[in-house]
């Protein structure tokens, strides 16, 4: 008689629970290549207002480098609320402002444009890497005065960073709504307001 070994099924098993296991973390850290992220970000008391400072990195998916090579502009929202938390309430807003940035790239000179949409001043850089760090950089930007906390209270502020899929080419919202390549967006970074 021939001698025939039964396979056993532990061995079918274990081969996809490693595999599984062993990838998992590459495709998380994939997933996590892609996206908006602050870094730091604080509040300090100059002599007569409350000045933000923040570092936020921009990575962004391959097709929003893909529509940003050919000339697609990008806009970058970055939204700002300082707030007074409430027990019973929700929280009553002291200031909420929002810096728009329009980021080009131009083919033909292969330099990046950010605009400020709310000044209109403009900036040049000879890389994306150098734009996004600019992008990214917010030093002393003023929010509001000194006088606006009231002492022996709390306050809370909050920023976050998202790509406006709104202000895309009518032709490529429609894609940027339904693919998560395009739905680029920090979380809420928050911290208390020292006085």
């Amino acid at each position: 008689m021939l001698n025939c070994k039964k396979p056993e099924v532990g061995n079918f098993i274990v081969l996809p629970v490693l595999t599984c296991l062993f990838l998992f973390p590459v495709l998380l850290y994939a997933e996590l290549d892609d996206g908006f992220i602050v870094e730091n970000a604080e509040l300090s008391p100059d002599t007569t207002e409350y000045t933000l400072d923040a570092d936020i990195q921009f990575h962004f998916s391959k097709e929003v480098h893909k529509a940003l090579d050919h000339g697609i502009a990008l806009q970058i929202d970055i939204e700002i609320q300082a707030k007074q938390p409430r027990k019973w309430l929700w929280d009553t807003t002291i200031r909420q402002v929002e810096l728009n940035q329009r980021l080009e790239h131009h083919p033909l000179s292969n330099q990046y444009l950010v605009t400020d949409l709310n000044t209109g001043i403009k900036h040049h850089f000879q890389n994306l890497n150098n734009a996004l760090k600019f992008l990214g950089t917010i030093k002393d930007y003023p929010l509001f005065g000194l006088a606006t906390l009231k002492q022996g209270k709390t306050y809370t502020a909050q920023i976050r960073a998202s790509l406006n899929t709104e202000s895309l080419p009518a032709p490529l919202r429609l894609s940027a709504y339904l693919a998560s390549d395009w739905q680029l967006s920090s979380p809420w970074f928050k911290w208390t307001i020292p006085q």
